[in-house]
């Protein structure tokens, strides 16, 4: 099995890096919307995104294929601590918690 990278909602550099390094696959974990008090993390947000309705998967996925689109980006919209995340989590070769 190929394993890629878990990555509960990473800091966006984070994901750039990996992008750039030219993983084959990232799996993001992830159940926020973007909203008003995490803006300012999420430095890729476009002022066309709408606040409360655009997922930060939906950003993070935007990031990692403007820097590499052959990059194959899976996402579990959900909690990271439920059964379907947890399975997801023993399959990475590498995990990154960056959670705030």
């Amino acid at each position: 099995m190929n394993k890629s990278p878990q990555v509960g909602f990473a800091p966006l550099i984070v994901l750039g890096i990996l992008a750039f390094l030219g993983v084959g696959s990232i799996t993001l974990i992830e159940v926020e919307d973007l909203d008003e008090s995490n803006m300012n993390r999420l430095i890729v947000a476009q002022h066309t995104d709408p606040i409360s309705g655009t997922k930060k998967i939906a950003i993070a996925k935007r990031l990692i294929n403007s820097v590499d689109d052959k990059i194959k980006v899976h996402s579990f919209e959900g909690g990271l601590y439920t059964e379907k995340a947890f399975e997801r989590l023993k399959q990475a070769s590498q995990i990154f918690g960056c959670v705030d």
